[in-house]
């Protein structure tokens, strides 16, 4: 009976054994690998700039756990104004060969943003300045695995409409005055979006706060199109530098009222962080 009782010891002994040593490894591996791998944008949010976004470079992280082979991206688009959602639709998928981490990246324009999305049945704009500020895509991604398991990514991409020319912008200009002529400098101004391509300017010149309002189109054209001083309507045309490198656009902006009599060129220099 002891050696019998010996042997069944023994036994749970090597059995228990067994166990731990077959289940050790499942312990090793995180949540995030036993779920496909972490498929993680880079950025939580990126802003598409109307007028200034060519192409966007989306970068994702991919940790490989079990062997990622592909990776769906699906995308829609929100709608502020209608307080609603477009279709859902398979943007791209992503061949991943590679067996370690690593980051792909993924380029997208306006153009194959839209495509194949519906706003209660209609096609989205196919102009970006009609788009609404604040509306922006979601992007999610689903990865598969080689043994042919799909699992979605809890992270999201948001892609946000914005304006790039909103802002604090430091202005110096010339105001050619009939009897008091003068030049002016460092007076500091904002600009604030009201739609994808409209602004307005809290200050008209150097003569403190009158507002006026201006659009900036596609091709950087400036035109005036409302503000007045003292109840003189405001007229008036310029054009847009752009600084693709550092953001600090400049703004030229030739501004009349008063029958003309009354003419201001100014430089508005953005102001960057």
């Amino acid at each position: 009976m002891k050696k019998t009782l010996k042997f069944y010891i023994c036994a749970l002994l090597l059995s228990a054994g067994m166990l731990n040593s077959c289940e050790e490894p499942e312990v090793k591996v995180t949540k995030n690998a036993r779920e496909g791998g972490l498929i993680s944008p880079v950025s939580a949010g990126i802003n598409y700039v109307v007028g200034g976004t060519s192409d966007l470079d989306i970068d994702l992280q991919v940790l490989q756990g079990p062997k990622v082979s592909s990776i769906d991206v699906y995308k829609k688009f929100y709608s502020v104004a209608a307080g609603a959602w477009t279709n859902e639709v398979l943007s791209k998928t992503i061949d991943v060969s590679e067996a370690t981490n690593v980051t792909k990246t993924i380029t997208e324009n306006y153009a194959s943003l839209i495509n194949g999305l519906q706003l209660s049945g209609a096609p989205l704009p196919a102009s970006e300045t009609d788009l609404g500020i604040g509306d922006f895509w979601e992007l999610r991604f689903v990865s598969k695995l080689q043994d042919g398991n799909m699992f979605e990514s809890s992270r999201k991409q948001r892609i946000t409409i914005s304006s790039r020319f909103a802002g604090t912008y430091i202005a110096s200009g010339h105001f050619a005055h009939p009897t008091s002529p003068r030049d002016y400098e460092d007076i500091e101004k904002a600009v604030s979006s009201l739609s994808a391509t409209e602004y307005s300017c809290d200050q008209t010149g150097d003569l403190g706060n009158y507002p006026f309002t201006f659009s900036i189109a596609l091709d950087g054209t400036i035109e005036v199109i409302a503000g007045d001083v003292n109840g003189l309507p405001i007229t008036g045309s310029g054009h847009v530098g752009l600084d693709n490198v550092n953001g600090v656009d400049t703004l030229y902006i030739n501004y009349e009222y008063n029958a003309s009599t009354r003419v201001i060129t100014e430089k508005l220099i953005k102001v960057v962080d």
